[in-house]
């Protein structure tokens, strides 16, 4: 299957746009998911400088001079940001639209564009911006690559990049540990007058050293979190005691969550969970780029996997796995959109497993499978954040599900406004 055709890419990223319309508008009536998230924005600096403060400051002023109501105000920000989103992924995917059958299970990945639909809990989470900077990054290459010019890339990266993340900092610490998958960009592009441009790089990214201290060394307090509390009590929010927390309390969290509170089944799910995320995407590029079908040559080649080292110390400080794992994968994606294809070898690879009848099948079973058979939890399979017991099944948490539910509010819509329909018992 030859996924080539301008036209399929359209429809299916159509799709896709309507599953996101459905949840838009949803969040401008109700607040989506279990509330936890969306009480995390309403963090401020009512008590001093904290980490994760910036979002909810913005909205504490433009409450007080609007009477913003925090609904509307996060409702607005939260489409713009996962409009822009699926816009990058639209323009950036395009680059992978003729690895053929391939193709499928990245576009429709429970852990990339769909995982704040199946799993509407993290649909307000500040990881967004973190990702928005990647994906920005890795348009601005893909656009630029034919022409590329160091100068105005430097440019991008001081006026454009280098501010957002610094905003994405102050509004989530997360942000940290992935300065580093920027910066493998920014050298991988710069390797046509390595030692010149690589000092410019760094110079650039040196911005970024007071940010990162100033977020490091603020520690939130109880007399912090009781202002913040008191600032939002009559929004009806409160914050999570963990913001009073400092390092100690989240190695000692990581330690009591993987060995006192859960057993080796926990453990389990969490694997599957990380092959059928982060890893079908490492083992597919990577045997790509192993084939030389994904071009990557030199030091990079061997070494563009330590750049992502940092992020494994997210799985200390944050214990919603899932959410670990959407942040990595998504990194992962936007570095190899930045790498070239050599078409012939690409042409004959998808040939090859077209041509195989058994290889080919199997493919198919596995994209079905992929697509509509599983969905990433908050939790990353650990039971606690949300996690695959209780409600789940295949057709409430997966693409099944959304499929369904456009097709009943379709249904509804003519059997109210043009004709009646047989009635359909859910």
């Amino acid at each position: 299957m030859q996924i080539n055709n301008k036209y399929i890419y359209v429809i299916f990223f159509s799709i896709i746009f309507i599953i996101f319309i459905k949840i838009f508008y949803q969040s401008t009536q109700n607040i989506i998911g279990g509330g936890w998230a969306f009480n995390e924005l309403f963090i401020n600096y009512s008590g001093g400088l904290i980490r994760r403060g910036l979002l909810g400051e913005l909205f504490l002023i433009t409450n007080n001079n609007f009477n913003t109501s925090p609904l509307i105000f996060f409702s607005l920000i939260f489409i713009l940001l996962h409009s822009l989103l699926l816009i990058l992924y639209y323009k950036i995917l395009k680059n992978f639209k003729d690895l053929g059958i391939f193709f499928i299970p990245i576009l429709f990945s429970p852990v990339l564009i769909f995982f704040p639909i199946y799993e509407n809990d993290v649909y307000y989470v500040k990881d967004i911006l973190t990702n928005l900077s990647i994906l920005l990054h890795a348009f601005y290459i893909t656009k630029n690559k034919k022409n590329f010019e160091f100068i105005k890339y430097r440019n991008f990266l001081t006026f454009i990049l280098i501010p957002l993340i610094i905003f994405n900092l102050f509004n989530h610490e997360n942000q940290f540990f992935f300065i580093g998958v920027h910066f493998l960009i920014s050298v991988y592009v710069s390797k046509n007058d390595y030692e010149k441009n690589t000092k410019s790089i760094y110079k650039t990214y040196l911005i970024l050293l007071l940010p990162v201290l100033i977020v490091i060394f603020t520690q939130g307090s109880w007399e912090k979190l009781a202002a913040i509390n008191e600032s939002i009590e009559k929004f009806g929010a409160s914050i999570n005691p963990q913001l009073a927390g400092n390092i100690n309390l989240a190695i000692g969290g990581f330690i009591k969550w993987h060995f006192f509170f859960h057993s080796i089944d926990s453990f389990i799910n969490f694997f599957i969970c990380i092959i059928l995320s982060v890893g079908i995407i490492y083992f597919l590029f990577g045997y790509l780029i192993n084939k030389k079908i994904l071009i990557l040559k030199g030091n990079i080649k061997i070494n563009y996997l330590y750049f992502f080292i940092p992020s494994l110390g997210l799985f200390i400080f944050a214990l919603d796995y899932g959410r670990n794992l959407n942040l990595i994968a998504t990194h992962l994606i936007a570095f190899y959109s930045i790498l070239s294809f050599d078409t012939k070898k690409l042409r004959t690879f998808t040939s090859n497993i077209t041509n195989n009848f058994i290889s080919y099948r199997i493919m198919i079973l596995f994209t079905f499978f992929y697509c509509f058979m599983w969905y990433l939890p908050q939790g990353g399979g650990y039971s606690g954040i949300a996690d695959f017991t209780g409600s789940s099944s295949i057709l409430k948490n997966t693409l099944l599900n959304e499929l369904k539910e456009i097709f009943m509010i379709i249904f509804y819509f003519i059997d109210n406004n043009l004709f009646n329909l047989p009635k359909i018992i859910v």
